[in-house]
């Protein structure tokens, strides 16, 4: 799992969330966002899942990219904005799609590697 690329692609795992009401929706056009943007070969993902007690939809989604993680990152913030996030709805507790990458090989970058909507729904993600 998260072997080195001979060909220099990454292997990213990305958190994909939503607290809206069409979260399902919103979740699987952002990873199709995603594959297709990144470039993103070999694509493994869990379906969309609720940790318990929470309406915050969640989607674990794992591929390998030729991108650079400094290359893949403001797409995943323009994409953020464009489907309508705001600045604003942070402080409102609104989610309409929110997209981190949480890991790039085996190298963890965000403190969500150790949440349960992280740790759920890396149990369930496939290998690469």
């Amino acid at each position: 799992m998260n072997q080195p690329d001979p060909c220099g692609a990454t292997v990213f795992t990305a958190c994909i969330g939503s607290n809206a009401p069409d979260a399902g929706v919103r979740i699987e056009a952002a990873m199709r966002f995603l594959e297709k943007a990144a470039g993103a070969s070999e694509v493994s993902a869990t379906e969309v899942f609720h940790c318990s007690g929470s309406q915050y939809g969640n989607a674990l989604m794992r591929f390998r990219s030729p991108l650079s993680l400094g290359e893949l990152l403001p797409l995943t913030k323009e994409y953020e904005r464009m489907a309508g996030r705001l600045p604003e709805h942070k402080a409102a507790g609104v989610v309409l799609i929110d997209i981190d990458i949480v890991m790039a090989g085996e190298r963890v970058l965000r403190d969500d590697y150790y949440s349960p909507y992280f740790t759920e729904g890396l149990d369930k993600l496939g290998g690469l």
